[in-house]
């Protein structure tokens, strides 16, 4: 099951140990020492992706993992509600005009291939 990282590497715990129990057993047995060796892999491959999952889980903000300040680092700057409610006014005509003809005509062109010479012209 590679859904569930830790039942993962609480089987391999498990096989490895039995494979070890095994080679106690039989010290000499080269199967059990190639299969034991291959188990050590899984094993560690296992515990790998469990630490790196949470790791992950950690720094996704799980409680009493992150702090805040990660987060504060992300947006230091924070609009007050008098600016907030400009961002989302009503724009007129006149402020779109005087948006384009302050741009330099000579800018990279929009998404649409036209350069701002091409609007100011038209």
């Amino acid at each position: 099951d590679k859904g569930n990282l830790h039942a993962n590497v609480v089987w391999f715990r498990e096989e490895l140990d039995k494979l070890q129990s095994d080679l106690d057993n039989d010290p000499s047995n080269v199967s059990i020492q190639e299969k034991e060796a291959a188990a050590v892999v899984s094993f560690n491959e296992a515990l790998l992706m469990e630490k790196k999952f949470l790791k992950q889980k950690g720094f996704l903000g799980q409680p009493g993992t992150t702090t805040n300040f990660i987060v504060n680092d992300l947006f230091p700057i924070k609009l007050n509600d008098n600016e907030a409610l400009k961002m989302v006014r009503d724009i007129s005509n006149q402020e779109v005009k005087s948006a384009m003809f302050s741009m330099g005509s000579d800018k990279s062109p929009g998404p649409n291939g036209f350069t701002a010479a091409f609007f100011k012209e038209s």
